[in-house]
Order: structure tokens, then C-alpha cells, then sequence
């Protein structure tokens, strides 16, 4: 039971440490289901997917050009490279349950050869993200590129229903770009904490420095309760062993 229960443990950590690790890959990523305009129950029908921190509350977003909590390329370059991506059927809200849609389109206005975003696999019912659209690219105004620059974007769910039965689902989002503020330095991206997974004596696993482990406790069974293997000098008096150092002279 003690085995099972300590494994369990470990799983729950490797879980969390993977989660962490998954985040500091594709670092920020939230939803934002949207205006508000329709009707609440549809709501999580279509969202927006951005990679930003902190995560706007609502449908409007603004980053700093070379703002690592949002501009990809983390450069003054008069550019904000943002990540968007069209999301289906998303479970974050109670209050909307998830429907098969005949259609998903994410229009983009506002960005230069960059229409639509791109649609998600699947549209049955499951939740489903298209990919981060790779040009999303606002380029500041003004021929001193200091003035801000604004998309929008329109997203737009319909349910394969008939009828009364139809639902439909239409955010705006808008997005804005605005020059680094002059005579500082670019932020940098927040920091992300990882979690390291104890070492853990009778688990089975063999890790860090254990010379074995052989999932219990037990001494003098070729696999002592320190995970050494059973031998004079591994610290543990087993057999006929009358002392294991450290005892003493001789």
C-alpha cells in the first residue's frame, strides 16, 4: 500500500513538473472567449488562443514593441510579431457547453497578407485549436514607425443545428501594436519557476545516485533500504556481518 501511495506521489509531481516545463516551451498561452455581445451560452464556441502575459481580461489587447510578454521576436524593430490562433469548443466556461460547428473562421483586418487565421482540426464537438498564424505581423505607422497599429480580428462559430436548434458564436478582438516607450530597456519575459523531482528510496526506479532500487525496503535482499547494494561498507549490518563501517577500528 505504502509502494502504491509513494508512486502515486511521484506521478502527481512528474505531472506538474511536465506541466511547468510545457509552459516555459510555449511560454504565456490563455484564451479569450470574446466581446460579450452574444449570447452567454455560446460563448465558448469560438476563442481566441494568444501568447501574452499578462492575459487581457477582455477583447482588447496591447503590446510594446519588443515587449518579451508578447512581441515573439523580442526586438525594437518597429514590428510586433503576436501569436493568435482560432480555438473551438473550449471547456473554461461552465455556463457554455461544447456543440459539433459547420463552421469556424478567424477573418484578420489589419494585418498585410494575412486574411484568415487558421481553422482548428477538428469540429465535432471536441476542443480544438487551428495553428499560431506565423505572420501576424503589425508594423508600427508613420515613416518614424512611432505611431501605434491596430488589427482586428473576427471570429465566428455556427453550430450544425437547425432552427431553434442553431448557435452561433461572433467575437471582435482588437489588437494593437505601440512603440517602445524611448530610453528604456526592452522587458524581459517573466520568470518560470520549475519543480525537481525528490529522489525517492524503494520506488523501483533507479535515479540520482542510487546504486539500485528494487522497490522495497528490505535489507539483505541484494538491494538494501539506502537503494545499496548489499556489501560490507554500504552501511547497513545484514547477514553475518557483525559491524558495517563506519565502526571503529579494525
Amino acid at each position: 500500500m505504502r509502494e502504491t501511495k509513494d508512486r502515486g506521489c511521484r506521478l502527481a509531481l512528474l505531472l506538474a513538473a511536465t506541466l511547468v516545463s510545457g509552459l516555459a516551451a510555449r511560454a504565456f498561452a490563455g484564451m479569450i472567449e470574446g466581446d460579450g455581445k452574444g449570447k452567454a451560452a455560446n460563448n465558448c464556441l469560438v476563442e481566441l488562443s494568444v501568447q501574452v502575459s499578462p492575459l487581457p481580461a477582455g477583447p482588447k489587447m496591447t503590446c510594446n514593441d519588443c515587449d518579451a510578454g508578447c512581441d515573439l521576436d523580442q526586438t525594437p524593430d518597429g514590428v510586433c510579431t503576436l501569436q493568435v490562433a482560432l480555438c473551438v469548443n473550449q471547456t473554461n466556461d461552465s455556463g457554455c457547453t461544447p456543440v459539433e460547428l459547420k463552421k469556424a473562421i478567424g477573418k484578420v483586418m489589419g494585418v498585410k497578407g494575412l486574411k484568415m487565421l487558421p481553422a482548428p482540426s477538428s469540429l465535432a464537438g471536441d476542443p480544438s485549436c487551428g495553428a499560431f498564424a506565423s505572420n501576424f505581423q503589425l508594423k508600427l505607422g508613420g515613416k518614424k514607425k512611432n505611431r501605434p497599429k491596430t488589427a482586428v480580428v473576427v471570429l465566428t462559430g455556427i453550430s450544425t443545428g437547425k432552427r431553434r436548434a442553431r448557435r452561433v458564436d461572433t467575437d471582435h478582438f482588437v489588437l494593437t501594436c505601440k512603440p517602445h516607450p524611448a530610453g528604456t530597456d526592452c522587458p524581459l519575459p517573466p520568470t518560470v519557476t520549475t519543480t525537481t523531482i525528490p529522489v525517492v528510496c524503494g520506488d523501483g526506479t533507479r535515479e540520482g545516485d542510487e546504486e539500485c532500487d528494487d522497490g522495497n525496503l528490505v535489507d539483505g535482499d541484494g538491494c538494501d533500504s539506502n537503494c545499496t547494494r548489499t556489501r560490507c561498507g554500504n552501511g547497513i549490518k545484514t547477514g553475518t556481518e557483525a559491524c558495517d563501517p563506519p565502526c571503529g577500528s579494525g
